[in-house]
């Protein structure tokens, strides 16, 4: 018999990825978009 990993769910993922650099003094920023607002070449 094979141990399978419990499954993650996507918030569960990026909550310990999260966790994991917080631990480690990173700071926690908000979710951003990475296109500016303003682009210009989205004209």
């Amino acid at each position: 018999m094979t141990n399978i990993p419990p499954s993650l769910t996507g918030n569960e993922i990026r909550e310990k990825f999260l966790n994991f650099f917080a631990q480690k003094q990173h700071k926690i920023l908000p979710s951003a978009s990475l296109v500016p607002e303003d682009n210009a070449y989205n004209s």
